[in-house]
């Protein structure tokens, strides 16, 4: 886990040289230009690079104790999708990157696809055994493999909650909260509370109070009925270290796989999920990822992929391997394909792969200056 520390960006990139080692010997071995554009704060500083293999670069190093660091949600709420350079336009974000996984489409498109912690409110559950990039507004930021046990206590009575504002699969118990959008879709048994309490037993699609959540359930416990009361508890424990985690003032955004670790390039990324296999990984594709470097200092990175003649992309490991030499002693995979975006200074710099451009995600990173 890092605390940000004030540092001073002394480095000229264009004139810094370039070390290349293992995957990217070639790809970085004859850049064809490097610059920096797009306005910006001091504190958040914009890079490209082009390179003849071809590869699109861009990149922004950022002085975290100069700016502030939003997770931004699409509409405001957990249904729905929106452009990241709409959600950075929202929050006057000086630069912005495209966020986790989501669900792309049907009546859950937008839904987070792993754990997701919205400034303190935890929004979704984590998912198979993947990592995720958290911060926090007292300037702890890490990268981790997280657990999570949500517990609904009826009258006195635990009940395992399987999953957080989710589509319901049999046998499950998954709980909607007001972040999820004004109602639930699920259709079935369903447990209103409000204040503390239940205040209505329902068959599915119920209103999410303002001040409470909405149980979806196989069936209803017997002897619970209105009135009863009703008290939630969090765990969130990092798996690394085993603490449990205050969640308060913090936000946590997944994809994955972890790419570097104690300045180590990672290998099995399929340790993370089995959707990480080589189709994933050993592919080029068009990458967004973040890195952070020995003193706090961040480095959000965009690969432009899938556009003959401009950038094929790159694999973890190419995307890794960069990293390293721009300093990154921890990294951390974001979605990718089309949904890569990097916006600095009111406008995308780089070039989405999608046929229609820039694809509208579940969330985005936005930076804003202090």
């Amino acid at each position: 886990m890092y605390r940000f520390n004030a540092f001073a960006f002394t480095r000229e990139l264009q004139n810094a040289p370039l070390r290349h080692a293992g995957l990217l010997a070639v790809v970085l071995a004859v850049p064809l230009s490097l610059a920096a554009c797009a306005s910006a704060p001091p504190a958040i500083q914009y890079s490209s690079l082009r390179t003849e293999e071809p590869q699109s670069i861009h990149w922004i190093d950022v002085d975290p104790t100069q700016v502030q660091l939003e997770a931004a949600v699409a509409k405001e709420q957990v249904l729905g999708k929106e452009k990241p350079s709409s959600m950075a336009r929202r929050h006057g974000a000086s630069a912005a990157v495209n966020g986790g996984f989501f669900v792309v489409q049907g009546p859950f498109a937008g839904d987070f696809d792993g754990l997701f912690v919205w400034n303190g409110r935890i929004v979704s559950e984590p998912v198979h055994q993947r990592a995720s990039f958290a911060f926090c507004s007292d300037g702890r930021i890490w990268i981790d493999r997280f657990s999570l046990t949500s517990t609904v206590h009826l009258g006195g009575v635990p009940m395992e909650v399987d999953g957080i504002n989710r589509r319901r699969s049999r046998a499950e118990t998954v709980l909607f909260s007001p972040a999820f959008g004004p109602n639930t879709l699920n259709q079935g048994p369903e447990l209103v509370v409000a204040g503390g309490r239940i205040v209505a037993v329902t068959n599915g699609g119920s209103r999410i109070p303002a001040d409470g959540f909405v149980l979806a359930l196989e069936e209803i416990p017997s002897g619970v009925e209105p009135g009863a009361e009703v008290r939630l508890e969090n765990r969130l424990t990092a798996r690394g270290s085993g603490q449990e985690i205050e969640s308060e003032g913090c936000s946590f955004v997944s994809a994955g796989p972890a790419l570097i670790r104690e300045g180590r390039v990672l290998e099995d990324y399929e340790a993370e999920s089995s959707k990480f296999g080589p189709g994933f990984s050993l592919k080029r594709h068009p990458r967004t990822a973040v890195g952070i470097r020995r003193d706090g200092s961040l480095i959000f990175v965009v690969v432009d992929g899938r556009q003959e003649g401009l950038s094929v992309g790159m694999t973890l490991p190419e995307l890794a391997v960069f990293l390293k030499e721009q300093g990154a002693h921890e990294a951390y995979n974001l979605d990718g394909g089309g949904s890569s975006t990097m916006v600095v200074g009111g406008r995308i710099v780089n070039s989405p792969s999608d046929e229609q451009g820039e694809r509208p995600s579940s969330d985005a990173i936005i930076i804003r200056s202090h």
